[in-house]
């Protein structure tokens, strides 16, 4: 690209003023030329006019030969202050009277009188009824003109000083307006504008150039992709200031903990990059991972509140990982996208089975695409009953895919997969399509059937149209909307707390309930827990399995049923799988039960199968649960 430094340089610059300079000076001497012409004209001809009226005088003077009476006409020529001399001569050529202008004030004598160039002579002749007599010769000075036209000269070329001096600084300040205009321009398409560190543009010449000097001189180079984790989550809560802030701390931070010529940039979001040359191995590049780790780890105090964010690193090492720029950052993403899988706030170095990895989940999505067409999703349902009663309440929404060619595939490979591409919003909402014309279905044939639970996920919810769907889905269905229950995590509703929180509101003016899964491994804030239109809590699974013999288990899963009753919301149990979690669930005070111990997830008809037998199911399971109670 060309620079405008290079347009307008220094050096153009004088030469374009030294143009302007000598194009006015041909100017103003062509003008003052013109001026000095049109004002000797105008002269000349005064002076002819003052010959002819004196000529005309003098003639009864010459004819007669009387030289007083011709002197004494030329003496009235002293009231004409530009004759300087004037003579007659007779028929013959011999004098008959003078003047010469004499005396006056010598300091105010103009110097161009004396001067040759300076005067003007005029003759005219003296004739009488056709008879020449003589002649009358006129000398008058130029002086004035010249004089005028000295300071006209003068004023012109100090005009054209001025104005080379206005243009000079008018054309430095244009240069320095353009100079700083160009390194603002050059600032932003290097840098990042909120914590000052190289931006994508400027890191894709320094990983270009640092790998080629590396193929000359050999070496290692280390690309390190740093992503902040649960960083929206601080956007959201405090605010895109305290989020900038937040930015700027850590740039800080990484600044502190490298060398002084690592290369550290900001790609966008809340995504870094750190480009290691020099380094000895894939170890060092470890080592020096879990340092940045560790240090962005340590609490920031933004806007007088202390936060906390970790961070998951990808690590690619060149040449051994890649053999260009491209491969290189696409494999350090990879592993960085591993390392979040792995539970985030560590590292990952790339192995080349990741590409296996990354090439089967976009052979995933793009079969994903296919899958709600070619009809390969399919529901699953898992009970929650209420032992007590000995009786089914409700069931779980699952969501299965049956591939033609890989068979069952995991949800927990899919789901991801559909969250990162979008792919969970059209998937969501056929599954709230379908699972309310199933309960609905249940409703009618079932006496009143039982209530279903689907998961809903942050894309979802933040989707404007996501109240509609689920709207749409109670008409179309003729579902009672008191027989649906919307499940979301404690992360999902401290995301965007205020718009969440109008969103939720809107689904209970339609009737739905709305619990939110998981409970108890999140971050949510009782004073938010308040604020919420919740109905359920759902026990999370972890919390149930060493049910009773772990101690802490029991104490949180004890606060957490204590909490709902004094909300006045009604708790599940999920994971249970044994005889003894369900003695201690039930003396517990907990509402609902849900696991395997009851039945795993069943596609439509099996799970009527199960439903029709539940009470016997229950009947027998709750044989051991009359021992005495674990809590006492």
């Amino acid at each position: 690209m060309i620079r405008i430094r290079e347009l307008i340089s220094a050096q153009p610059e004088r030469l374009s003023l030294l143009s302007v300079a000598i194009a006015l000076l041909i100017a103003g001497g062509l003008l003052t030329l013109f001026q000095y012409w049109s004002l000797s004209a105008t002269y000349r001809l005064d002076l002819s006019v003052q010959a002819r009226i004196v000529g005309d005088n003098v003639q009864a003077a010459v004819a007669f030969a009387d030289r007083q009476a011709a002197t004494e006409i030329l003496q009235s020529l002293h009231a004409s202050e530009t004759i300087i001399a004037a003579v007659i001569l007779d028929a013959e050529g011999n004098p008959l009277a003078a003047y010469e202008r004499t005396g006056g004030d010598p300091a105010a004598a103009n110097p161009f009188d004396a001067a040759i160039w300076g005067k003007v002579e005029v003759t005219q002749p003296i004739v009488y009824r056709g008879a020449s007599l003589g002649t009358l010769q006129l000398t008058g000075s130029q002086g004035q003109i010249l004089i005028r036209l000295a300071i006209f000269a003068g004023t012109t070329l100090l005009a054209f000083v001025l104005s080379i001096v206005i243009a000079k600084v008018l054309i430095s300040s244009l240069h320095k307006a353009v100079r700083h205009a160009e390194e603002r321009l050059h600032y932003l398409a290097h840098f990042d504008p909120v914590t000052n560190l190289y931006n994508r543009h400027a890191f894709n010449e320094h990983i270009a150039f640092s790998m080629e000097r590396t193929r000359r001189f050999g070496g290692h180079v280390a690309l390190l992709l740093i992503d902040l984790d649960n960083f929206k989550y601080v956007n959201d809560t405090l605010g895109h200031q305290a989020g900038d802030a937040l930015l700027q701390s850590v740039a800080q931070r990484l600044h502190q903990s490298l060398r002084r010529g690592d290369i550290i940039c900001r790609l966008g979001g809340d995504e870094f990059a750190v480009i290691l040359e020099n380094i000895a191995d894939g170890r060092q590049a470890t080592d020096v991972a879990g340092n940045l780790i560790e240090k962005i780890a340590a609490p920031y105090t933004i806007s007088s509140q202390e936060v906390y964010v970790t961070a998951s690193c990808g690590i690619g090492m060149f040449p051994e990982h890649a053999d260009t720029t491209e491969r290189l950052i696409r494999h350090t993403d990879m592993a960085m996208y591993h390392a979040k899988q792995a539970g985030k706030n560590t590292s990952a170095m790339f192995r080349r089975e990741m590409t296996v990895k990354a090439d089967r989940r976009m052979n995933l999505e793009g079969r994903l695409r296919l899958a709600l067409e070619r009809e390969e999703m399919e529901l699953y349902f898992q009970p929650k009953v209420d032992f007590k009663r000995g009786c089914i309440v409700g069931a779980e929404v699952l969501l299965r895919w049956r591939h033609p060619e890989f068979g069952f595939i995991s949800p927990a490979e899919f789901i991801p997969v559909a969250e990162e591409s979008q792919l969970i919003i059209p998937i969501g909402a056929w599954v709230l399509r379908k699972a309310c014309a199933q309960a609905a279905a249940w409703e009618r044939e079932k006496h009143g059937g039982i209530s279903i639970s689907i998961n809903v996920s942050s894309l979802q919810i933040r989707d404007p149209e996501f109240v509609k769907v689920v709207a749409e889905a109670l008409t179309t269905s003729g579902l009672t909307p008191e027989k649906l229950e919307l499940e979301l995590t404690e992360t999902l509703l401290m995301e965007g707390i205020e718009s969440n929180l109008n969103m939720l509101k809107q689904l209970r003016a339609l009737g739905v309930s709305l619990s939110i899964d998981d409970f108890g491994v999140g971050f949510s804030s009782m004073g938010y827990l308040k604020r919420f239109p919740i109905t359920t809590l759902k026990i999370d699974r972890s919390f149930v399995m060493d049910l009773p013999g772990d101690k802490e288990d029991v104490g949180i899963t004890l606060a957490i049923i204590a909490l709902a009753n004094t909300l006045h919301l009604k708790t599940v149990a999920e994971g249970v799988e044994t005889p003894a979690q369900v003695e201690f669930l039930v003396n517990a005070g907990c509402d609902y039960l849900q696991g395997f111990l009851f039945s795993p997830p069943l596609p439509a008809g099996k799970f009527v199968e199960w439903w029709e037998q539940s009470e016997q199911h229950l009947a027998r399971l709750s044989q051991p649960a009359e021992a005495e109670s674990v809590i006492g």
